[in-house]
C-alpha cells in the first residue's frame, strides 16, 4: 500500500492478483445468477478498462469503450470508488438512452 499525491491509500496489484479479485466477482455474479441479466461491460476510461476486459472474458460478455453505447443492462466496472462522480456519468449515459 501506497499514499497518493492526494493523501488517499491506493493499493497496487500485479495481473495475477486482478485476475483473482475479478474470478472472486465473476464467480458471485455466476452464483446470484446475473449472468442472463447483463448483455455487455462498460470499463469506467482508464482504470476500469482491464476489469471489464478480464470480466468480459470470465463471462462470455461483449466489452463497451463508446460510453454512448451504455444501456440499462450493462455492467459499469471502475478500478476505485471516491467521490462516486465517476461512476454516475456512466449511470447518467445509460439514463439518458431510456429517456
Amino acid at each position: 500500500m501506497t499514499l497518493s499525491q492526494k493523501g488517499k491509500i491506493m493499493i497496487k496489484l500485479t495481473h495475477e492478483e486482478l485476475e483473482t479479485l475479478v474470478a472472486k466477482i465473476a464467480a458471485k455474479i455466476q452464483k446470484n445468477g446475473d449472468i442472463p441479466k447483463i448483455r455487455n461491460i462498460f470499463g469506467i476510461p482508464r482504470g476500469g478498462y482491464p476489469i471489464a476486459i478480464t470480466l468480459g472474458m470470465m463471462l462470455d460478455k461483449p466489452v463497451l469503450t463508446d460510453e454512448s453505447r451504455i444501456l440499462k443492462d450493462t455492467l459499469i466496472v471502475d478500478d476505485l470508488v471516491d467521490s462516486g462522480k465517476t461512476i454516475s456519468t456512466g449511470t447518467e449515459s445509460a439514463s439518458e438512452s431510456y429517456t
